[in-house]
């Protein structure tokens, strides 16, 4: 088909129009805060996880702890019950030696637990520690990812406003094109 050469120029704009347009959606489609936002959606997911596995960890070891202590107070009362026992005299001579054997075989078990129970009071402050760690690296990457996501909106918009302008362009010089050219 033969195009008057002033038609011709106009045709020109409006390629110029498309491939302005088509820049901008690749822009879109490639903003570096995409990257950020992905590698932020996948660092938070894994660190809402340890936090939930550190949070668990904690709340197993409290309950440990409880039963621990539980046990020393149990083995304590009971040692002290046979002291008093020993004490008051009211106790045969036949049984007197068993007796001290079990406070003594009780003193034992109390400062296995008790030492059980430092154990386990070390494991929990390591794991609170870590807890916390993780905790203060997931606020900071939340940070990171709404700071990132705003950032995105805002070349968004702004494409979005160029994109607009493009568009209102293109149909202008569109508007002036003989329709069987543009087909």
């Amino acid at each position: 088909m033969k195009a008057d050469p002033e038609v011709q120029l106009r045709l020109l704009d409006l390629q110029a129009h498309d491939a302005a347009l088509a820049r901008l959606e690749h822009r879109r489609r490639t903003l570096p805060e995409l990257a950020v936002i992905a590698d932020a959606d996948t660092r938070l997911a894994a660190l809402r996880a340890d936090v939930v596995r550190a949070e668990t960890e904690v709340g197993d070891l409290d309950r440990e702890l409880r039963r621990l202590e539980d046990d020393v107070d149990q083995v304590r009362r009971r040692a002290e019950r046979d002291q008093q026992r020993m004490l008051s005299g009211a106790v045969p001579a036949k049984e007197l030696e068993s007796l001290q054997h079990e406070v003594e075989t009780l003193t034992r078990r109390q400062s296995d637990l008790e030492d059980a129970v430092l154990e386990i009071m070390e494991r929990r402050e390591d794991v609170q520690a870590r807890l916390a760690e993780l905790i203060r690296q997931r606020d900071e990457t939340q940070e990171v990812l709404t700071a990132t996501e705003q950032r995105r909106a805002e070349a968004s918009k702004e494409i979005d406003s160029e994109a607009g302008t493009a568009a209102e362009q293109r149909t202008a010089v569109a508007g002036e094109l003989p329709g069987d050219l543009l087909a």
